[in-house]
């Protein structure tokens, strides 16, 4: 079934799999998209930064490594999406300091260290960036996020 579906369907299909129970085919799924400069890919790679399994969140600091660079195709989709969704990063650093307290206390000591928050930082970083350099997005009455279309 996979090889009939279009490359749309195909990141559609690997945005919904980066929610599996088992961490082995999220990442595998995960490292289908991390490097898609889509803002609507956005939430589902930001989403595992709050979550526990470490290889998981270095395979995305790996896939977003050009989200540092200013003027790339990643760092402007993160950004997009960040400026639009404030609250979801803010959510997203709670609960990455979170498992970075139960499970990870000890590993990174200097809590700075932990990848989930040099991400979230160079996403925050890049969501400034954006906020600086366009409109504000746009708001839909009603609705508890804004709406951003697939072509971005």
């Amino acid at each position: 079934m996979r090889q009939r579906l279009s490359p749309a369907q195909r990141t559609v299909m690997a945005c919904l799999y980066t929610r599996h129970h088992d961490g082995y085919v999220r990442q595998r799924h995960l490292e289908a998209i991390v490097g898609k400069a889509k803002t609507w890919v956005a939430p589902f790679v930001v989403q595992l930064l709050g979550e526990y399994v470490v290889q998981i969140i270095l395979a995305i600091r790996h896939g977003l490594a050009d989200v540092d660079v200013s003027g790339t195709a990643i760092r402007r989709a993160y950004g997009r999406f960040a400026a639009a969704n404030p609250a979801f990063v803010g959510l997203t650093y709670q609960r990455a300091a979170s498992y970075w307290n139960c499970y990870y206390r000890s590993l990174f000591v200097d809590r700075r260290s932990y990848p989930s928050f040099s991400i979230l930082d160079s996403i925050s970083a890049a969501g400034a960036d954006h906020t600086r350099g366009t409109a504000q997005p746009l708001r839909i009455t009603g609705l508890p996020y804004r709406v951003i279309s697939l072509d971005s």
